[in-house]
This record gives C-alpha cells, structure tokens and sequence, in this order.
C-alpha cells in the first residue's frame, strides 16, 4: 500500500498535467482560429481546416468556446455540415481548389524556387485535391 502522501503528489501531478493540456488545447484552438480567419482574407491559404482544428481543440478544453465556433454565424454552419455529414459543398471544392492551382501557378510563374520545392508544393496541391474531391457536395437526403 502506497503512502498517502504519493497519492496526493500523483493526483496533483496529474491535475497540473491536465490543467496544462487544455490551457494547450484552448491555445491550438484560437491559433487554429486565428488562422482561419486569415484564411478568410487571403485567397491562397485555406481556412476550413484550421477552423476545424479550432472545433476540435475547443472540443477538448472548453465546451462553451466549442460551442460559441459552431454556433458563429460565418463559420459554425460550414463545421457543423462537415462534423455531422462530412459534407463539403461544391463551391467550396471549387474556390479552394482553384486557389490551391492558382497559388501553384502563381509560384511556377513568378519565384525563383528550386524545383524540388516546386514539385513538393505541387504533390501537395494535387493530394489537397484529391482529397476535397472525395468528401460529398451534399448532406444525405432524410427520407
């Protein structure tokens, strides 16, 4: 049997250690908001994802800031489409991935970079891509 006074270091030690992981979980979540807003702005950087890490950092730190992002009214309605159903509508397939070649291009076009850096930035868009294809355009009819 354990002193008692190992148990007590032990469960402070694991109330520091949870205490200090969701402090790091709400910092994700407003950098990942952050970024997202960013994304907003500036077309070559996509903002769905760091919205979505956000969601999910709040999720593990902080119900009421977890539901605050899915409740804002410019992004709650996009990740609770994506949460709920995985859904990824056909414009935003669209914008995204044409800002994705579009970005591509612009940096084929118009910087000196190496074509190693070229070709991974290429891999990249091209597996982005893919990738949002694969999602549907549209929520699954209720019948």
């Amino acid at each position: 049997m354990p002193h008692p006074s190992v148990s007590i270091c032990v469960n402070n030690l694991t109330g520091h250690m949870a205490g200090a992981r969701r402090w790091l979980f709400l910092g994700a979540g407003w950098t990942g908001f952050a970024l997202g807003v960013v994304g907003l702005v500036l077309p070559v950087m996509p903002a769905l994802p760091f919205f979505l890490a956000s969601a999910w950092s709040f999720s593990k730190s902080s119900p009421e800031l977890e539901a605050w992002i899915l409740e804002h009214p410019w992004v709650g309605p996009g990740l609770r489409r994506f949460r709920d159903h995985r859904v990824v509508p056909r414009l935003v397939k669209v914008v995204s991935i044409g800002s994705m070649w579009g970005a591509l291009g612009l940096a084929v076009a118009f910087t000196p970079l190496p074509a190693w850096a070229l070709a991974t930035q290429g891999a990249l868009v091209a597996a982005g891509s893919l990738l949002l294809l694969t999602f549907p355009s549209r929520e699954p009819s209720s019948t």
